[in-house]
């Protein structure tokens, strides 16, 4: 084996190294949550990193209990959002991308800007005009705003595949008496599908971790999203039953895992799409 070959094997090896030791720093705290999840509080208390030899399925049973109605609030929640920013984004973004109209460059820098303002910023007034509104405490306080977040976002990302249809697409169909709605229905969406996947990825991944807000506006414990109810059940903070703990945060990561396990390959497309274009 000549020196050349032998450096270039020797640098696959450490490459492949490296890459093995990132993978499993990545995977273990996932590991240490299932694991830590089937342990009784004295075996987590006396091994930390370790399985036990003995499956203890209690903290489901006990952690199910409290968390799966936050499960089914935090389900609503992500489900509205995902469905208001569609029905509102797909539309403007059309008509930014193929329309033409006074005032269009005005109102999408707008839009846009919208996303570099710093969530701080407006958590106060937000909260000021959800209190006005009398939503406190119900779930449109999350879903509004959830959705006046991540509207701009998603015209962005929307409006720029749009603009990469072909433009004889889009002639041709309105040479063929289509209008708008119909175009965007029969010939737009359906070449978005990527797309449409990476956005509803991206906005369910977004509601569902949302804690802060959630916490200052849902006071009652049937409203409750997953990380609030998770947060609560902690308990005593001088004696938290961690196993049961971990047993709710894997229960409330199931949903997640489903949505991402759908629209992954979808996800992926549309991510490198939008790489391509970029």
């Amino acid at each position: 084996m000549g020196p050349k070959r032998w450096r270039s094997s020797a640098g696959s090896a450490v490459r492949a190294l490296i890459l093995v030791v990132l993978f499993g720093a990545s995977l273990y705290p996932i590991v240490f949550v299932v694991t830590s999840s089937l342990k009784t509080k004295s075996a987590f208390a006396t091994n930390y990193f370790l399985p036990d030899r003995h499956v203890h399925l209690d903290n489901y049973r006990a952690a199910a209990g409290e968390v799966l109605p936050s499960v089914w609030n935090s389900v609503l929640v992500s489900t509205a959002t995902v469905a208001l920013v569609l029905a509102c984004g797909v539309p403007a973004a059309y008509a930014f991308a193929w329309r033409r109209f006074r005032g269009q460059q005005l109102i999408y820098t707008v839009a846009i800007c919208t996303m570099m303002v710093p969530a701080v910023l407006t958590f106060v007034p937000m909260f000021v005009l959800v209190r006005d509104l009398g939503l406190i405490d119900t779930q449109w306080a999350l879903v509004l705003p959830y959705t006046a977040g991540t509207i701009g976002l998603s015209v962005f990302l929307l409006r720029a595949f749009f603009r990469a249809v072909p433009q004889e697409l889009v002639e041709a169909a309105k040479l063929d008496g289509s209008g708008d709605l119909r175009v965007l229905w029969h010939v737009v969406l359906p070449l978005s599908l990527p797309t449409l996947a990476t956005l509803v990825t991206l906005n369910v991944l977004w509601t569902w971790n949302q804690f802060l807000w959630p916490l200052v506006t849902i006071s009652s414990e049937e409203q409750r999203p997953v990380p609030v109810a998770l947060a609560f059940l902690t308990g005593d903070r001088y004696n938290v039953d961690y196993p049961q703990l971990m047993a709710g945060y894997v229960i409330s990561a199931l949903p997640l895992v489903v949505v991402l396990a759908i629209t992954m390959r979808a996800f992926i497309r549309g991510m490198l799409s939008g790489a391509l274009k970029a």
